[in-house]
Formats: C-alpha cells, sequence, structure tokens
C-alpha cells in the first residue's frame, strides 16, 4: 500500500488563509474602534457645546475662559444625564477660549451654517451627530439672543 501524501497545494493554503484571517480579525477590530470613537466623538463635541451655551446663559452671554468656567455648567447638565466625565470631554474636545461671540455671529453673516470652528476634537477628526454640529449649537443660541431680548456684549 502506498502512502499517501497531502497535494503541496493544499498545504501550502493553510498559511495563507490564516494570515488572511488574521489581518481580516485585525481590520474589522481597527474598524469597530474607528466607530466607537467616532461615536463618542459625536457625543463629546455635542456635550461641550451645550456646555458653553449653559455657561452663556448664566453669564450674560460671556464667553467661557477655560476649563474651569465650564465646571459648573457641567454640573448643571449632569442633571439631565452623564455620559462622559468632565475629565473625558476636556481631553477629547478643545474650545478657543479667546472666541468673542459678537464676532461669531458676524462671521457667519448671511450664512446658514457656523463659518467658524470655535469647539473641536482634538483628534482632529470632524465626527458629529446630524443637527448637532457643535459650532452650529452655538451659533443659533447666539443668533436667538440677538434677535430676542438680550444684545450679545
Amino acid at each position: 500500500m502506498a502512502d499517501v501524501q497531502p497535494e503541496p497545494e493544499k498545504r501550502s493554503r493553510l498559511p495563507t488563509v490564516c494570515v488572511v484571517l488574521v489581518i481580516l480579525c485585525l481590520a474589522g477590530g481597527y474598524c469597530l474602534h474607528r466607530l466607537n470613537q467616532g461615536v463618542r466623538n459625536a457625543y463629546a463635541v455635542w456635550w461641550v457645546a451645550d456646555l458653553v451655551v449653559e455657561h452663556m446663559k448664566a453669564n450674560n452671554n460671556q464667553w467661557p475662559t477655560g476649563w474651569d468656567d465650564l465646571r459648573d455648567d457641567y454640573q448643571t447638565c449632569t442633571e439631565r444625564s452623564q455620559p462622559f466625565s468632565f475629565d473625558e470631554l476636556s481631553g477629547r474636545t478643545q474650545i478657543d477660549w479667546q472666541a468673542i461671540p459678537s464676532v461669531l455671529v458676524a462671521e457667519s453673516k448671511g450664512h446658514q451654517i457656523a463659518k467658524f470652528r470655535v469647539i473641536t476634537l482634538t483628534d482632529g477628526t470632524e465626527s458629529h451627530w446630524e443637527k448637532s454640529e457643535p459650532n452650529q449649537i452655538v451659533l443659533d443660541y447666539l443668533r436667538s439672543q440677538m434677535s430676542g431680548q438680550v444684545r450679545i456684549p
């Protein structure tokens, strides 16, 4: 009886299949990680825009000068829900602390969408939920104040 040996082609496919499976698993894991980060980033910038608006509401439409200015507003917002710690929000997003509300409104005059970027993500991505772009939230608030009873300083 002859000794049957596997064909060389079949033996050489196994390492290739293993390498392809490992690559697919790594790529899938990376895609899931990026998806998760995108979702968390979208919520983070929305929350930070809400913090900035809460701060302006409570402080005669004055722009915050640093993260410390937003700590009290964070407490106000967490009474509604608490998806992020203050430290995660401040680490995931950045705010232009030198912004002047009246200048922001002027920059977007004649445009429906915000033409400024004062709230962004630290990783450089542009994640946000539809109708919850953080700079647009700020602009909508400022415009409502200008057309309403409060004048922007």
